[in-house]
């Protein structure tokens, strides 16, 4: 969790996971004004990777590792 500098806005940075060479997967996404609003944010991806219905970009679930 942490403030963009310049940006005034709250950011978040999770581990959803590895790629099938073991490196480590990250989404981070920012732009929520409150540093509350990030942390919902992060539960819920949280709350997504622990049940596996996280999905990456293209809404097709992460493979398998």
């Amino acid at each position: 969790m942490g403030k963009e500098r310049g940006h005034g806005t709250w950011y978040y940075r999770a581990d959803v996971g590895r790629y099938t060479n073991g490196r480590r997967r990250e989404q981070r996404t920012g732009g929520f004004a409150t540093k509350a609003e990030a942390d919902a944010a992060l539960a819920k991806v949280l709350a997504a990777v622990a049940t596996g219905e996280h999905r990456h970009d293209a809404g097709r679930p992460w493979p398998a590792t």
